[in-house]
């Protein structure tokens, strides 16, 4: 059989160029939510149009193309189609909105459940298989279901889009869609969800009496491409595991299949009840069975444990260490996978996994601190901006400042760390823990001051590094290196919240002319006063709660780090923002910047 690294290694057909950078920009719970936010306001216009169209579309007599008995005109297989085999599922989320209440006709050959969606958060991994047996009973019980009423009133909530995709014995296909949001329809009729379990229980069937107790046979899938599967894995059919980081195209991170057996064990015979108060906010690792259907664990920031559902009910599970070791030494595959279809035209902003140093095969450091002998350092964060560039100068200082400052704990996923780079080319990473023990406060000390001192030499210019598509999503992430405003080059616009709707260029910030940029920094630098809290005496080294207050602008620098302004929950005209002594600072904008910032609103 083939294995799982196979799969995972062999779904990219040529290597992308080596001069890009993999889009590996981990994301941190607190972004995962703030992405989930903007996907249900910014990207309101695929969520809240494509509940509107379900809501007020599905209605008896309404829709172009409709047959005098309620059938839909049947869709031709592409030419050439050879016979009745199962159509492929569409591919936009567009494709599953129809207008028209559906009568389907007996005779199908083959149903396939299809999922629609965006990104990989918002979107489900379907059944690799067609059903192929019940059929005529399924279409009986889809027919006999409740049109939906003229005057019914769906609210505008949204879900991940399904639809059966019928196949007859001529080749021809019938669709009916929905969504279990709002009023649960599926082809213009009440029972999208009757219709959903229906076919997840008659295709679970089908494989008992296909397979028996045995896996259903391996396909080729995209680990990280969708945040969970129509049927869900079971534990013993499990063949690999992967952390998924990242966003908005994830990148799965191996677990070693040395480790997998141990840590299923321990999962096995350790989950427990997940009981109330466990946010699930941080990353999630799916366990993966051969045909691609997995099993999504999310771990909670606040209470260290892992979610999951299992059987219809909550659990939670706390990993012994050889388990959290392997979570957190999980690796990104070396050869391309299917994971991140088109790679970046540009780097993305240095971050665990975007710093190519930061996902070397690297030895633990003991608790000595980092050897001597380093040739350049790297930091590495799942919740923060770090440097584009190494730190090389000055490494004796701050290696020593690595030893004899971090106690045992236990591996967790939003750990940073210092990878130090040797002159034979090993690698050894420091763990900076983000749990509730000793986070090596000296160290980042020590780096900031180094690598600030480093780029203040003659002749030094920032590495220029493209932001996050869609920057404004990142507000919780914070930069390491402090920016003064007179670094800043560039300044976008990312309020959002009277954004109705939007075609993506909000969520990346809109980008302010020069003349306009430079009037809002003036009026910054004039303008702004301390906010009453005083500044840290060094930076930062545990991840920070969930930020208060939307963010209004992202002051950008040509590499990547910025400063976020932000509105003050407490004010309607006052900013906020934090100046490069780690100083919160207050801005209430002048006229001239006052009717910039309006200017640039949704009309």
């Amino acid at each position: 059989m083939t294995s799982f690294r196979d799969r995972l290694h062999g779904l990219t057909p040529r290597p992308p160029s080596t001069d890009d950078w993999a889009a590996r920009a981990a994301t941190t719970g607190r972004a995962r939510r703030r992405t989930r936010n903007v996907a249900a306001s910014a990207a309101a216009a695929a969520v809240v149009a494509l509940a509107a169209v379900l809501a007020t579309q599905y209605l008896p007599g309404i829709g172009d193309g409709q047959n005098a008995d309620g059938r839909i005109p049947a869709t031709p297989l592409p030419a050439g189609s050879t016979g009745p085999v199962a159509a492929p599922c569409p591919r936009e989320a567009s494709d599953y909105v129809d207008g028209t209440t559906i009568t389907l006709p007996l005779g199908a050959v083959s149903l396939r459940w299809c999922t629609g969606g965006g990104d990989a958060m918002l979107s489900e991994y379907p059944p690799p298989e067609p059903l192929t047996r019940g059929l005529d009973a399924w279409v009986t019980a889809f027919n006999a279901l409740p049109k939906l009423p003229r005057d019914a009133a769906c609210t505008a909530d949204w879900s991940i889009p399904g639809a059966a995709l019928l196949t007859y014995a001529d080749g021809t296909t019938r669709m009916v869609a929905g969504m279990r949001a709002g009023c649960g329809t599926i082809g213009g009729r009440g029972g999208f969800e009757a219709m959903r379990t229906r076919t997840i229980d008659a295709l679970t069937a089908q494989r008992t009496s296909m397979f028996g107790n045995q896996a259903p046979p391996a396909e080729s899938s995209q680990p990280c491409a969708a945040h969970g599967s129509t049927i869900p894995a079971r534990l013993e059919w499990i063949t690999g595991a992967v952390v998924c980081e990242g966003y908005p195209t994830p990148t799965a991170k191996e677990v070693a299949s040395s480790s997998l057996p141990a840590l299923l064990a321990d999962l096995r015979h350790h989950h427990r009840s997940a009981g109330d108060g466990i946010i699930a906010d941080g990353p999630t690792m799916q366990l993966l069975q051969a045909n691609g259907e997995m099993l999504v664990l999310t771990f909670s920031l606040s209470s260290g444990v892992w979610t999951f559902s299992l059987d219809g009910a909550q659990r939670s599970w706390s990993p012994d260490e050889a388990s959290r070791v392997a979570i957190a030494q999980a690796s990104t595959p070396t050869t391309p996978s299917a994971i991140t279809p088109v790679p970046p035209a540009s780097p993305t902003i240095p971050s665990e996994g975007t710093v190519p140093a930061c996902s070397l095969p690297a030895s633990l450091a003991p608790a000595s601190g980092l050897p001597s002998g380093a040739t350049k350092v790297w930091f590495c964060s799942n919740w923060r901006f770090g440097p584009a560039e190494p730190l090389d100068t000055h490494l004796d200082e701050f290696l020593a400042s690595t030893g004899g400052g971090i106690e045992p704990c236990l591996a967790n996923p939003q750990d940073e760390s210092f990878v130090a780079v040797y002159p034979d080319g090993t690698a050894v990473k420091l763990r900076m823990p983000a749990g509730a023990c000793h986070p090596q406060p000296r160290a980042v000390t020590t780096f900031v001051r180094l690598m600030t001192e480093q780029r203040s030499a003659p002749g030094w210019t920032p590495t220029v590094v493209a932001p996050p598509q869609k920057l404004c999503a990142w507000d919780s992430w914070q930069t390491l290196m402090p920016v003064r405003l007179q670094d800043v080059t560039q300044v976008r616009f990312c309020d959002l919240s009277k954004v109705t709707q939007d075609d993506g260029s909000r969520v990346a910030g809109l980008v302010l002319k020069p003349t306009d940029a430079q009037t809002l920094l003036d009026d910054l630098a004039t303008h702004s006063s301390p906010s009453g809290s005083t500044a840290p005496s060094a930076p930062q080294t545990t991840a920070p709660g969930v930020n208060t207050g939307r963010v209004v602008l992202a002051l950008l620098r040509t590499n990547g780090e910025l400063i976020w302004v932000r509105a003050m929950p407490s004010s309607t005209t006052a900013l906020t923002w934090t100046d490069s002594a780690g100083q919160p600072m207050q801005w209430t904008p002048d006229a001239a910047s006052a009717a910039i910032l309006e200017a640039l609103q949704p009309r």
